[in-house]
Formats: C-alpha cells, structure tokens, sequence
C-alpha cells in the first residue's frame, strides 16, 4: 500500500510529529477491491482507543 511511503515523506515534512499508523480492515474486508467492507462495530472501538492515546499525550 502508500500508507509507509506516505508516513515517511510526512515525517520528513513534520520531523517534530509524532504519528500512529493504524489499519481499519481486516483479512476479510476485500481491500481495495469492489465490494471492500467495513466493520463499523470495529471501525467506533478503534477510533476510541486512538482517541485515547492522543487524549494520554502530553
């Protein structure tokens, strides 16, 4: 994927940043595919324990 292309350019444009990669989709969600999927039940749960750990930050 681009996503640690991406991570890296963003880090060289931000070096003081701290960043958190994360995937969303699991082995049955069809990445990329016409019929990708998902789960929002997991998608909320995610979002929540990101939340927290900024909300942890100093």
């Amino acid at each position: 994927g681009g996503t640690i292309p991406l991570m890296s350019q963003l880090s060289e444009g931000f070096p003081t940043s701290q960043m958190m990669v994360c995937g969303v989709l699991g082995p049955k969600s069809n990445a990329h595919g016409p019929n990708e999927f998902l789960h929002l039940a997991y998608a909320k749960r995610l979002t929540a324990a990101v939340a927290e750990v900024i909300a942890r930050m100093p």
